[in-house]
């Protein structure tokens, strides 16, 4: 028999956008994007996981504006898919919330969120509102590009998950944002938080995390074999390859402009 575990979740967007419930019940996230993740449970062993994200969409000129870190960069190292803890194995945990009239007890199954890391070197910094050094390590929701390519499982946990199409030594420009994600503390049970204005979500935990800003496919530019800065294939803010010096020129200027109003 197949189980179902439903990971719902409430999330605080940019720009104070009122929390939203996506399905019945929350837990806190990264502030850009909303999750809707289940898990389903074959035999003993065998776990599918099926993850989705859907990010906030920021124009072009909102990325050379507004992002935290902007950077050309190369990388250096791509994770293979982990789970939103610090020892990076998958977790479930069920939490009780009373019971129902009839006395059937009331009860959430929360399960892991699959995240990876890609480890790049800064070889020209524009904008740094964070304090990076040489290197920086952007965390990801998602399936790792890594196993998207060999089809290994995230610790034996099959994964149904976007990915972002990056490869190790590619040349890049980055436009990223620091934020929290939920991310599990397993020193303490999770909580049900109801905030003064009466939503609730379910709190895990939080970990502080730097990522690519809004729609992960239009956040960063891929260094073409003539020097320019291409868009990927992905990306839905096309525009025309430009050169390392005219982008930061272009971002000085936008940012100067958007200071000033």
């Amino acid at each position: 028999m197949n189980t179902r575990t439903q990971n719902c979740i409430f999330k605080p967007l940019l720009f104070n956008i009122a929390l939203f419930l996506l399905v019945s019940c929350g837990t806190q996230g990264s502030s850009d994007s909303a999750v809707s993740a289940s898990s389903e449970k074959i035999g003993e062993e065998n776990i599918i996981v099926s993850f989705e994200t859907e990010s906030i969409y920021f124009s072009r000129e909102e990325l050379l504006t507004q992002a935290d870190l902007i950077f050309a960069g190369r990388v250096l190292d791509i994770s293979p898919t982990r789970w939103n803890q610090d020892s990076g194995e998958y977790w479930t945990e069920t939490t009780e919330e009373g019971v129902t009239a009839e006395g059937k007890q009331l009860t959430t199954t929360h399960s892991a969120w699959p995240v990876y890391e890609i480890r790049l070197a800064v070889t020209q910094p524009i904008v740094d509102q964070i304090g990076v050094g040489q290197e920086v390590v952007l965390t990801l929701l998602g399936k790792s590009p890594i196993d998207a390519v060999t089809s290994d499982a995230a610790g034996g946990v099959q994964v149904e998950a976007e990915t972002v199409d990056l490869k190790v030594n590619q040349e890049l420009v980055i436009f990223a944002m620091q934020t929290e994600l939920a991310w599990r503390d397993p020193s303490r049970p999770v909580e049900l938080i109801t905030s003064p204005d009466g939503t609730s979500y379910f709190d895990i935990g939080v970990r502080s995390i730097t990522t690519l800003m809004g729609v992960s496919a239009n956040a960063y530019l891929v260094k073409g074999d003539d020097g320019l800065f291409y868009h990927s294939e992905e990306a839905t803010n096309k525009q025309e390859p430009i050169s390392l010096d005219n982008l930061i020129q272009e971002i000085s200027q936008m940012r100067e402009t958007a200071d000033q109003k």
